[in-house]
């Protein structure tokens, strides 16, 4: 995989109709998660520690793509593209200076107990939908995760897309994920391995 591959991003679409039940049933769907009030500069701060912890491990294992090391430690290059959470508790997704890497950082409790990844662009420019975190699909303006605790309006920011607080892949479940277009038309549907916590 050339080291120049970069993320590619769905147009960012606004919704003209925002879903508050689910099309499907006319269930109520649970509210979006909330932006996390943690500054940028205060997740890239937390988010070392388990960065330095990922880097601790002296690189690359064999066959793991060597480009979420070359990627480089978390600096104030990293953008956070997206970030959920409450209080000091946050879920959030970082951008690597390069547009090649995402890093996927889970804080919570004042310990600051952590789980963290890393993944790099693959050869399609485009992550999909993965057990954290998903990148939003094309023409879609809004997601619904069919979680077993009832459907949820996905989070979405930057071209990427949160349901919550993830972490820990305790609880992983295949789930129904459903996109819909500005009027909100459902233009996507599949099912997902996600972590359903």
């Amino acid at each position: 995989m050339p080291a120049d591959r970069k993320i590619e991003l769905a147009a960012p679409i606004t919704p003209q109709v925002v879903l508050t039940e689910d099309p499907a049933t006319g269930k109520p769907l649970r509210p979006v998660p909330p932006v996390s009030p943690v500054g940028d500069d205060s997740i890239r701060t937390r988010c070392k520690t388990p960065d330095d912890a990922y880097f601790s491990s002296g690189g690359p294992m064999p066959g793991q793509d060597a480009r979420t090391y070359d990627a480089g430690r978390i600096t104030p290059d990293w953008k956070v593209v997206l970030k959920t959470g409450t209080g000091i508790d946050f879920t959030a997704l970082l951008v690597s200076a390069g547009d090649n890497v995402v890093a996927w950082c889970h804080m919570y409790g004042q310990a600051d107990h952590y789980d963290y990844g890393r993944s790099a662009v693959p050869a399609t420019g485009k992550f999909g939908v993965g057990l954290e975190w998903g990148q939003v699909p094309d023409g879609v303006a809004q997601i619904v995760v069919d979680l077993p605790s009832g459907p949820v309006r996905a989070l979405i920011s930057n071209g990427f897309f949160l349901w919550g607080l993830t972490g820990g892949n305790s609880d992983v479940k295949n789930v129904r994920v459903r996109g819909f277009d500005a009027q909100g038309k459902q233009v996507y549907d599949a099912r997902h391995d996600v972590d359903a916590s």
